[in-house]
């Protein structure tokens, strides 16, 4: 979200992890979509407590992302400069999300994907 924030308002980002490094993302309005989904879901249909979400798969990487920004915000400046603690931390907890319970359970199905998000906060946030 800092990244897309930045370039709508038209300040540059530093990313601080390598442009390969992928993760798991949720945008806000699908998070709270789920939120309700769940709690509206037949009781019958829940076998768990937890369920985990993303929004694509693969999940998306940094450099992925960032190229959705610059090419819906022209104007983006986009650097990668490695954090290397950052780094380390995000390597540590790298894999791919499986919601294919919630999906299955609930009905779990998020509405935006990278282009959406942006073209979604555009609309949203003063330059």
């Amino acid at each position: 979200a800092w990244m897309i924030e930045a370039a709508i308002r038209g300040e540059p980002f530093t990313v601080w992890v390598r442009p390969e490094t992928r993760h798991a993302i949720l945008y806000y309005k699908d998070a709270a979509k789920a939120a309700i989904q769940l709690a509206d879901a037949p009781k019958e249909n829940l076998k768990r407590s937890a369920y985990v979400l993303t929004s694509e798969h693969p999940s998306p990487s940094a450099g992925e992302l960032a190229e959705v920004v610059k090419r819906e915000i022209p104007a983006a400046k986009i650097t990668f400069e490695v954090d290397e603690e950052r780094q380390r931390i995000l390597d540590d907890v790298e894999r791919e999300i499986d919601d294919g319970n919630a999906r299955r359970e609930w009905g779990f199905a998020p509405e935006f994907d990278l282009v959406g998000m942006v073209k979604d906060m555009q609309k949203r946030l003063v330059r």
